[in-house]
């Protein structure tokens, strides 16, 4: 979920036809603060599924525009303080994101992959992560 603050009125609607909310947070100290009321959200969708015996609802932290590790290391711990699974697969800062879209139709397209393979293989890794998450029902 990456939508602009007048659309968090519509979320927990998104959030009750969901399986899974993935929520990025970019590397920053400020961006893990604000995500905080989405998450408080995920919750609340989360307690109201309990509630009424449905699935659960799961979620996950994704850090992406990372431009150094470094970084990452420092905003670990605020992003742990939400108690949301946070995601191993990290998504660097790359051209390709911006361009890839209007350029192949997608990141993960073949001339995309040769274009720049390590976001190829970043959205590969991030995918199987998803998957094993989905399919271990949040368990890891």
């Amino acid at each position: 979920v990456d939508t602009p603050p007048y659309l968090s009125d519509q979320l927990p609607t998104i959030f009750d036809h969901s399986d899974l909310v993935l929520v990025p947070c970019k590397a920053s100290v400020f961006d893990a603060l604000a995500i905080g009321g989405t998450l408080k959200l995920v919750k609340e969708a989360q307690d109201r599924r309990r509630q009424q015996g449905r699935p659960p609802l799961l979620a996950a932290i994704v850090i992406n525009m990372v431009r150094n590790n470094k970084f990452v290391g420092e905003i670990l711990d605020t992003l742990e303080a939400h108690q949301t699974h946070i995601l191993r697969t990290k998504i660097k800062t790359r051209v390709i994101y911006e361009r890839g879209p209007l350029l192949y139709g997608s990141v993960v397209t073949e001339k995309a992959r040769l274009d720049d393979p390590k976001a190829y293989e970043e959205m590969v890794e991030l995918a199987l992560e998803v998957t094993e998450f989905l399919h271990t029902g949040g368990v890891v």
